[in-house]
């Protein structure tokens, strides 16, 4: 949380992809990492998680199962 002119901004240190694609049951993956940023939170609108199989990252958001 950051305070600035009375006003309280919450900011996420987040790891980007640079490339994502879906596979033939739906499911999006990518198999490399990009370049951190900071973004400024404005809302949480879902919860993913990320599992690895051999060189692919999955991303399980529970909207697309």
């Amino acid at each position: 949380m950051h305070k600035h002119n009375e006003s309280e901004r919450m900011f996420a240190y987040v790891q980007k992809i640079d490339k994502y694609e879906e596979d033939n049951y739906g499911q999006i993956y990518f198999n490399k990492f990009g370049s951190f940023q900071f973004i400024e939170v404005i809302g949480i609108d879902r919860c993913v998680g990320f599992f690895k199989i051999e060189n692919l990252f999955y991303i399980l958001n529970r909207e697309r199962i």
